[in-house]
């Protein structure tokens, strides 16, 4: 039953209701976050609303937390951002050395973020969790100008982003944010470069970003390695006083108590 109300729902193009909500959003006036939050921290989190989807942010080397359940548009403008994006958000990024995190829960469709990146050496992180339940295919980046910007490691031969280019003879039909079934041949302009993902029902993907993995495998056994030899070291001169002190002592030599 659940095949077939999928295969029935993916013969719906929903193009016109997509844009229709990306352009109610995208007219609405945005909210401005200040710099830093209201605790002083210097991360700053958006969780979009039913009521407020449109988010404005400008500025520099700052986390930046979006969590969201809703189609929504988060502009941040700046470089040497970190940017965590959760929920079926559009992040646009204007600038330079930013980062933008996501991780794919495969088995969710319609959950994903599109990430469009205006600026130079930008990089896209991801990690690949979880179980396809049906085929679908989705948005996940567009490059829009720049160069030297960096995609995710899928880590599966099977697993791969499929570029589209405005000219392209693939398929431009792909589900965007939360809705299903569209058509995003209007977001690709001239010189920009879309990225889709597909997956099939039943794969199944364990993949963690190249950051985390490079942690888990190299930071963190070498920590622990240097932290191993410190209390080597610590416990030889411990023990090389020890001895001094019990061969002075038994050649006579007595310390002075303090």
């Amino acid at each position: 039953m659940f095949a077939i109300l999928h295969a029935l729902a993916a013969s719906v193009d929903y193009t016109d209701i997509f844009y229709q909500q990306y352009d109610e959003i995208i007219s609405s006036k945005p909210i401005n976050l200040p710099y830093y939050d209201d605790n002083g921290k210097a991360e700053i989190t958006i969780t979009p609303s039913q009521d407020v989807r449109y988010y404005n942010v400008t500025c520099r080397e700052r986390n930046i937390k979006i969590t969201s359940q809703y189609m929504s548009i988060v502009k941040v403008t700046g470089n040497y951002n970190k940017i965590t994006v959760s929920g079926p958000a559009i992040v646009q990024i204007e600038g330079d050395y930013n980062t933008v995190k996501n991780t794919v829960q495969i088995g969710y469709s319609l959950s994903h973020p599109l990430i469009r990146i205006n600026g130079t050496d930008n990089e896209v992180e991801a990690s690949w969790e979880g179980r396809a339940l049906i085929d679908y295919k989705f948005l996940f980046i567009i490059f829009i100008s720049g160069w030297n910007n960096k995609l995710p490691s899928t880590g599966n031969s099977d697993l791969y982003l499929d570029p589209v280019r405005i000219n392209s003879t693939k398929t431009t039909i792909a589900d965007i944010a939360n809705i299903g079934n569209v058509n995003f041949t209007k977001l690709i302009e001239n010189n920009s470069i879309a990225y889709k993902m597909e997956f099939r029902a039943g794969d199944s993907y364990k993949h963690d970003d190249p950051v985390r993995k490079f942690y888990l495998c190299v930071v963190l056994p070498a920590s622990i390695g240097v932290i191993v030899i410190i209390a080597l070291l610590i416990s030889f001169v411990v023990y090389c006083i020890h001895t001094k002190r019990k061969e002075n002592q038994s050649s006579g030599v007595e310390y002075d108590k303090v």
